[in-house]
């Protein structure tokens, strides 16, 4: 297999463009209707941070995040990691340009609460996630 040339003259002539990012918005129960931009990404966070990497077959080893590691530790040891353990989970959409802890609290006796900065090419928003230990 021949690997393709691009001449400069060619190459001077190409464009970026950015893809639109429309999906399928999901409810508890059914599909219902199209979003893009912040909703899309929103979504998709609440999916990668509902979704444990490497434990379904279907999702390559990039998706998800690694909470099970938190289960049975102490709070100080997620308070410690989880910027790191989300930052590496959302980076993975390159929509995501950033992400800040904002706060790690304890929800219950087996939950925590996370609120995070999130950054994208539309500025910032705050997410807020639970993480069961």
């Amino acid at each position: 297999m021949m690997i393709p040339f691009i001449s400069n003259e060619v190459a001077g002539q190409l464009e970026a463009v950015e893809l639109p990012t429309a999906t399928y918005r999901e409810t508890d129960e059914r599909i219902a209707g199209i979003i893009d931009n912040r909703p899309a990404l929103i979504q998709s966070i609440e999916h990668i941070l509902s979704t444990e990497r490497a434990a379904f077959p279907i999702y390559d080893n990039d998706f998800g995040v690694e909470f099970e590691q938190y289960k049975g530790t102490e709070f100080e040891f997620i308070e410690a990691t989880a910027e790191n353990t989300v930052r590496e989970a959302l980076m993975q959409d390159d929509r995501v340009l950033d992400v800040q802890l904002i706060s790690v609290n304890r929800s219950s006796a087996n939950g925590v609460e996370i609120m995070l900065r999130v950054f994208d090419n539309q500025g910032e928003f705050e997410f807020r996630s639970f993480i069961n230990v």
